[in-house]
């Protein structure tokens, strides 16, 4: 699978995304507190990954490929942006220390990163080619780009698609529905249940 052909979706999926982690405090948590929105948006990211690079972020069995996958990810989860507003508490359950929330999300990233990021999967994916254990050195990643029309052809492919992911970002607020909810033992547990990246 060639990924300079992917066009970013920012879609709204059904599937309900849960993160559980510790965190100080009691009571119901706030729709807009800062822990609610880091375990937002990390779901949110890690979802955007897998619609947008199903492919290259799943479960890599070639070593190499996976290598680069990592990080594509760990650069996409450092610097892509994402800012949340026009919060809305749409229900508090004080017993089951559960709120149901609403809120907007955007996001932004740099389009040297975002260039970066999609020359990292397109290396992944140019290793995928490469029997296991095999390195990908420079002199087969120029082989994999004249495969793709030569190394001009290959960065007007990233230059557009690095245009078309930030024309999406700034274009593109979602609606996320959210609950954020702590256990007895004081863990913070947050599910979005809405609004999320949606493959198409």
């Amino acid at each position: 699978m060639k990924l300079v052909g992917k066009k970013l979706t920012l879609g709204l999926g059904c599937a309900v995304a849960a993160l559980t982690f510790t965190a100080c405090g009691g009571g119901v948590p706030d729709c807009d507190d800062s822990d609610v929105q880091d375990a937002v948006k990390k779901i949110y990211t890690e979802r955007w990954l897998e619609n947008n690079f199903y492919g290259a972020v799943a479960n890599d069995d070639h070593k190499e490929a996976s290598n680069f996958s990592k990080k594509a990810q760990e650069l996409v989860m450092k610097e892509l942006n994402l800012t949340m507003n026009n919060f809305a508490t749409n229900r508090v359950d004080e017993k089951r220390n559960r709120v149901t929330c609403q809120a907007k999300i955007a996001g932004d990233m740099k389009s040297d990163k975002i260039i970066e990021m999609l020359d990292l999967f397109n290396r992944a994916a140019a290793a995928r080619s490469l029997n296991d254990g095999e390195v990908l050195t420079d002199g087969k990643f120029e082989d994999y780009i004249k495969s793709m029309g030569g190394q001009s052809a290959y960065d007007k492919r990233l230059e557009k698609m690095a245009d078309d992911y930030d024309k999406e970002f700034s274009d593109t607020q979602h609606n996320l529905e959210y609950t954020a909810r702590r256990t007895d033992d004081g863990k913070l547990v947050v599910e979005v249940e809405s609004g999320l990246p949606g493959r198409h």
